[in-house]
């Protein structure tokens, strides 16, 4: 905007008002820029006024996680999961993600079983699931971690992006079975 200074006017107020969104953001500028005009000397050519933020970041993380001991291929499961935020901020909307992986880290060469919708959670608020998803059929027999992670997309953001996985249970898989 344009604010014009009247003659004789050492100095005017320049409201800024910032919008309190769900973003957490850092601290930002406002630059102000001051033009000669023909009734005043020009003594200074702007200002910057900081803005700091009071945004405090969540932070969230599965605390609970459990299976079944075994599973098939092409099964369905339930996978009961506790999702915190022990964050200092309210989170936005996320989704746990499940998986079962031959080591404790997620990556690629692990089976990715599904997600569930996690709400907005207040600092120190939990939300509990029971999840039924289904082992891909193409998994092959063996043992396998129950994996969750936390804000799975990665959508949210957190003080620590470290500490969003879980492991649960040791789910021994069989072959697919069919009855004929």
């Amino acid at each position: 905007g344009v604010l014009t200074l009247g003659v004789g006017v050492a100095s005017q107020v320049v409201p800024v008002t910032p919008i309190d969104d769900s973003a957490v953001e850092s601290n930002e500028n406002v630059i102000v820029s001051v033009s000669a005009a023909p009734y005043y000397e020009l003594g200074s050519g702007g200002a910057v006024v900081t803005i700091v933020s009071d945004d405090q970041p969540s932070d969230l993380l599965v605390t609970t996680l459990t299976g079944p001991a075994t599973a098939g291929a092409g099964a369905s499961i339930t996978v009961n999961d506790t999702t915190k935020n022990q964050g200092q901020g309210t989170s936005s909307v996320s989704a746990t993600g499940f998986y079962l992986s031959t080591n404790t880290t997620i990556d690629a060469s692990d089976f990715n079983l599904g997600t569930r919708d996690v709400p907005s959670l207040t600092p120190g608020m939990t939300n509990s699931a029971a999840s039924v998803l289904t082992v891909p059929s193409n998994i092959g027999v063996g043992n396998y971690y129950l994996l969750a992670k936390a804000d799975v997309a990665g959508a949210v953001t957190e003080s620590n992006e470290s500490n969003n996985v879980k492991m649960g249970s040791i789910v021994a898989v069989g072959p697919e079975l069919m009855v004929q």
